[in-house]
């Protein structure tokens, strides 16, 4: 090109007689191009079956290499479905702007080096309000944070949402930025907060064998990796003699976040009564466990370690001790609708939020038969049973159903959402793998153990704490 620009190179070699420029019209382009006018987010990729969607051969030189089509961008429906273009243009009028906003909370608390609990999500509407499907948004974390799916194109109804974001390691806030061509950005933040939730195990009955105490320590473990955030301390606390499984005073003692009292003794033998589980002691704001009880027959534990499943009924008693199932009823939760009674099954359900959407995310927004989350109801079941778990016939090998089934006992994202329910912190990316699917009631899968009456229903102590 010698002294010659750029763009007085390009002219002269336009201008050759060997060379052309194609004119059409608006109308004509508007058709052969993807959305050429659109002010907001145009797209210039050739429409497939339309003139500049494909080329005649030519012969590459120094200046131009050879294309299958016409223009600077592979035509629509042949390779990438967001163009290079895409996010280089700025609106030509206002009233041409696009409108993002989020659709998912903007402000959550996490566990430090987790991913959210909800997934940022944004929707993108026109200047009429309508939403824009196609639009390319991105997704970009601040330092310490990372993103799966860090480009979306929004769908039919305007909506991108990423995979998932993990926020950093660090406690602190993390930043995720949502943007678009022609948009303000949509600002999210999450407050990493470090792992401080503990429960304390103490044995009030007989010494216990060495390998109950591993099983009691890996399911303590277990939902330590669920619950994450620290509670108020209750401090100068003594459990009388005679209640909560104990037979003399235990403390007094500060209970930092849960105090499990444990007792291995003989019941009944193995195959009847399994025990009892539950809280005994509530915090009065909150309203979570402070302190509760598990009482299991020696003999049934023994049985169900030689079988190796004593792990899940640990960790499904805990569950009951923390509050699930137990707590439902507290007004400030108010989580139960149709309690059943015995021999009287209603469509019985769990109905706060948290548990709701986990359920309608592993499938149940599916569920047709009756009242989503369904609980326990089963019409020969006691009381410690129904209204206590969730339905069997439904959820299956859950964790939290009523029923020991072979094989895996899932502590699914519903289980755990429930928490969130009752006021825990909790880190739901923690949960096991679990779908629900519907099937006949009629189930032919291998025989389930029925936990029975386990349930403790007794007296709760509200205590007060700083």
């Amino acid at each position: 090109c010698g002294a010659v620009g750029g763009a007085d190179a390009e002219r002269s070699y336009l201008a050759q007689p060997s060379r052309f420029v194609m004119g059409v019209s608006a109308e004509t382009a508007a058709v052969m191009l993807v959305a050429p006018f659109n002010a907001s987010l145009p797209d210039f990729r050739p429409t497939r079956g339309q003139p500049a969607a494909t080329a005649t051969s030519i012969t590459p030189d120094d200046f131009f290499r050879e294309a299958l089509w016409y223009g600077a961008s592979e035509p629509a429906g042949t390779g990438n479905v967001i163009p290079w273009h895409s996010g280089w243009t700025s609106p030509l009028r206002a009233a041409a702007r696009v409108t993002l906003a989020a659709v998912t909370t903007i402000s959550q608390v996490t566990l430090a080096g987790a991913p959210t609990n909800a997934r940022p999500a944004v929707r993108v509407t026109d200047a009429s309000g309508a939403p824009v499907a196609g639009a390319e948004v991105r997704f970009a974390s601040s330092s310490g944070g990372t993103v799966t799916g860090p480009v979306r194109i929004t769908s039919s109804d305007g909506i991108a949402q990423v995979d998932q974001w993990t926020i950093a390691t660090a406690p602190g806030t993390t930043t995720l930025t949502a943007s678009l061509s022609g948009a303000s950005p949509v600002l999210f933040t999450a407050l990493g907060q470090p792992a401080a939730f503990s429960i304390a195990l103490q044995n009030v009955g007989p010494s216990i064998a060495p390998e109950f105490e591993a099983t009691l320590v890996a399911a303590r473990d277990r939902w330590q990796q669920i619950v994450f955030r620290d509670l108020p301390d209750a401090n100068g606390i003594t459990v009388s003699g005679g209640t909560c499984g104990t037979t003399s005073a235990v403390g007094p003692l500060t209970i930092d976040d849960v105090l499990i009292l444990v007792t291995f003794t003989a019941i009944d033998g193995p195959g009847k009564v399994l025990g009892q589980a539950g809280p005994c002691a509530i915090r009065a704001t909150e309203r979570q466990t402070i302190y509760g009880v598990m009482m299991l027959d020696s003999a049934d534990a023994r049985t169900l370690y030689n079988q190796g499943r004593l792990d899940q009924v640990v960790r499904h008693e805990m569950g009951h001790i923390l509050g699930i199932g137990t707590l439902w009823t507290e007004p400030r939760f108010d989580c139960l609708r149709n309690p059943s009674a015995v021999g009287a099954p209603l469509d019985t359900y769990y109905r706060c939020p948290e548990g709701r959407l986990a359920f309608d995310s592993l499938g149940g927004a599916q569920y047709s038969g009756g009242n989503a989350v369904p609980v326990e109801n089963c019409a020969t079941c006691a009381l410690g049973n129904i209204n206590a778990h969730w339905r069997e016939d439904v959820l299956q090998d859950e964790l939290m159903t009523g029923f020991l089934d072979i094989g895996t006992n899932p502590l699914s994202r519903l289980t755990a959402a429930s928490l969130i329910d009752l006021g825990y912190g909790v880190n739901l990316a923690a949960a096991d793998p679990f779908s629900y699917v519907p099937v006949p009631l009629a189930d032919p899968r291998a025989p389930r153990t029925p936990l029975g009456p386990h349930v403790r229903r007794g007296p709760i102590t509200v205590i007060r704490t700083p």
